[in-house]
């Protein structure tokens, strides 16, 4: 309800200073591409790499895929409140994405730390690796 009211704001406070184009932006940014990004972001996170796009995975099962992405600027803005280390908030999605770094020097000193270390990747590696197989798969 917040958001709703947030946004609700940033409209009317445009339209009420005759700036329509900014708030039709505005509306076009919340419907269409906040979502839009968001998927994308899931994506990322949760696709397998060789993972076929004719693939119905409502009826085959689809391994479970969490990745770890960077601390560079664009993971902390793209994978925002934690998302950019998405394996360990499925590690224990009650830990706040604050207490991420603990975490994540903790599980670096158990039996986990390969898991940690094979599960790092980039946003744009990993997406660029996703493209290649659905190019592949629909050739």
């Amino acid at each position: 309800m917040r958001a709703v009211v947030i946004h609700a704001l940033f409209i009317g406070v445009a339209l009420a200073w005759h700036c329509y184009l900014t708030a039709i932006v505005w509306l076009f940014a919340v419907v269409f591409v906040f979502p839009f990004f968001a998927s994308v972001r899931q994506i990322l996170e949760h696709r397998a790499e060789p993972a076929l796009c004719e693939t119905d995975f409502t009826q085959e099962l689809h391994d479970p895929v969490n990745r770890m992405f960077g601390k560079d600027s664009f993971s902390q803005f793209f994978g925002a409140a934690g998302f950019n280390r998405h394996l360990l908030h499925h590690c224990d999605p009650t830990v706040s994405y604050t207490r991420f770094d603990a975490m994540q020097a903790f599980f670096a000193e158990t039996e986990l730390r390969p898991r940690l270390e094979n599960a790092q990747s980039t946003y744009l590696t990993t997406f660029a690796i996703l493209l290649k197989t659905a190019i592949r798969d629909d050739r």
